[in-house]
């Protein structure tokens, strides 16, 4: 034991730990006390103060010690790297490596103090859940070279080959699927990190894409893992080769609920798209009840992007700003995540993609929000105010429990990619009053189980005119074959269509198959023989493709 009087009343002494600090016979209410290993200050109260928890409240000999807010070393805001292990950890350890990992990330916030301004880059490692199970934290910088990372880790699960990689296709109203060696149903894996190597990574957002079959999955936009690089979003998106070597990973370690607030100078940058700095980075982690990210920042900055966000599976993220006068969202750059019941106010990059029966609110205040590549699976996007861009190669939606993509009153969407959706419960595609679908050159294809598009807050019928800023040039499916026919329905089916079919799948006796009729209701599949029950991949393109426009009738 170290215990060092630094005053002649042994009104200050002077501790190497908190065992030594406990065990110190000589203390009175009101006599402090430094302790090495944590570099901070306790105060002597009288016994039983308050509940102990041996880090910030200890009791000692005829007093409790209380720890002294604020008053820990500048040297933990300059230490540049953390671990936490809610298992094996300990509070008291220094926490600069995993041998030495901290137990919670409440320790980390005492060291910083209540309201710290950091003095370097750091980087926080969830070797496990925390014993709290909680991330909260308190965090301002003045330096936008400054970050701070909160990093899970993944385990792997599979090493196998990629067989099959399609981009997204218009044509086949669809985005980006996949099929590997040995996997013949993506079921366990779903959600998962896929890992491309130098070719990115995404997440398996789907399994049975399209009715394709369980050994096909969708995923989300491979992106390349690139946190310092500032500069174009689109650079980091990459193209996985067919026949390389791919990982299956597990979530990152579920710290039950996020909670972090930033300060001071958060992400800013000369608004053409070449400087940006995201002040905090979560990565490989998963939340199972909530995540809070708010952003309280100096007036006058030009933009604020203050999170980013890269290989979660977030639950019931609310994401918001507090900041008079800014331009974008509090989070920039979302990439390869799995969100669930969100509602941002927020700047969007990358591939997105959300589960279960909820939605994606997506609200532009006040400025702009380009969404690039953003894939909704499983849940509607909502899209609220002005200025929404989708230019990047699509805006998707599959499987939604209600419309697929909604736009509600006075918001609008420009289109420069491609817009998707496939199997959404209601509407793919719904506006509300004064909403706003606009296309530039894009190539619009949405199908629902009740209807493909919807305008205004009532429904309606609609009739397709032509337009030279919104076509659909062709259209793919498959039908099965009852008694020998099948009437396959296409809604405005340009006259012009030219329908293609194979067999897909051979049922019962097969015979020749003819096109028996054709309207612009879409048209009939008729074999020579009535007991034929093929199933039959078919498909059409107008050479004209001048059809699309959308007006109520």
């Amino acid at each position: 034991m170290t215990i060092q009087s630094l005053g002649t009343l042994l009104q200050s002494i002077h501790a190497s730990n908190l065992s030594s600090l406990a065990t110190y016979t000589g203390a009175q209410p009101g006599m402090t006390a430094y302790v090495d290993t944590l570099k901070c200050e306790f105060v002597a109260t009288p016994s039983a103060t308050t509940a102990a928890d041996g880090y910030s409240v200890l009791d000692g000999y005829s007093v409790q010690w209380q720890r002294v807010a604020g008053s820990s070393s500048a040297y933990w805001l300059k230490q540049n790297t953390w671990y936490i292990d809610g298992y094996m950890g300990n509070d008291e350890a220094d926490g600069y490596t995993s041998v030495t990992a901290l137990k919670t990330t409440d320790e980390i916030q005492r060291r910083w103090g209540p309201n710290p301004i950091i003095q370097t880059s750091a980087t926080i490692n969830i070797l496990s859940v925390p014993n709290t199970n909680i991330i909260n934290l308190n965090i301002g910088r003045n330096n936008i070279d400054y970050n701070i990372t909160i990093q899970g880790s993944n385990t792997i699960l599979l090493t196998t080959t990629l067989t099959t990689y399609t981009l997204p296709s218009a044509v086949n109203n669809e985005v980006h699927v996949i099929t590997a060696t040995g996997i013949t149903d993506w079921t366990p894996y779903l959600y998962m990190k896929i890992n491309f190597g130098v070719n990115g990574f995404a997440r398996i957002a789907a399994v049975n894409p399209s009715g394709l079959g369980n050994n096909w999955a969708r995923i989300t936009v491979p992106v390349i893992d690139a946190v310092n690089n500032y500069s174009n979003p689109n650079w980091q998106t990459a193209t996985p080769t067919i026949g390389q070597t791919i990982t299956i990973e597990s979530l990152g370690p579920d710290v039950v609920n996020i909670n972090i607030n930033t300060f001071g100078i958060n992400g800013i940058h000369n608004y053409n798209g070449t400087y940006k700095r995201p002040f905090i980075i979560l990565k490989s982690l998963q939340t199972s009840q909530k995540t809070q990210l708010f952003s309280t920042t100096y007036k006058f900055l030009v933009y604020n992007a203050n999170f980013r966000i890269i290989d979660c599976d977030f639950e019931d993220l609310s994401s918001f700003d507090w900041c008079a006068e800014m331009f974008g969202g509090s989070v920039y750059y979302m990439e390869s995540s799995i969100l669930k019941s969100i509602l941002m106010n927020t700047l969007i990059r990358n591939a997105i993609t959300g589960n279960y029966s909820n939605n994606l609110y997506i609200s532009s205040y006040p400025g702009a929000v380009p969404l690039n590549n953003v894939l909704s699976e499983k849940m509607t996007l909502l899209i609220y105010d002005n200025g929404v861009i989708a230019n990047g190669t699509y805006l998707a939606s599959f499987d939604s429990p209600a419309h697929g993509i909604q736009i509600h009153n006075g918001g609008s969407v420009y289109i420069t990619g491609f817009l998707l959706g496939k199997n959404n419960a209601t509407f793919g595609y719904r506006s509300g009053s004064n909403g706003t679908l606009m296309s530039g050159g894009a190539t619009l294809k949405i199908t629902g189980t009740s209807g493909d598009w919807q305008c205004s807050t009532t429904s309606q019928a609609f009739t397709w005119t032509n337009s030279p800023t919104r076509k659909f040039a062709s259209g793919s499916g498959t039908a099965t074959l009852v008694g020998g026919t099948i009437a396959v329905t296409v809604e405005a089916l340009p006259a012009d269509a030219i329908v293609s079919f194979s067999r897909k799948t051979s049922g019962g006796t097969l015979g020749e198959i003819n096109i028996s009729a054709q309207s612009t209701s879409g048209f009939t599949l008729t074999s020579s023989s009535a007991l034929d029950t093929s199933i039959i991949n078919w498909s059409w393109n107008s050479p004209g493709a001048g059809i699309g426009g959308i007006v109520a009738s």
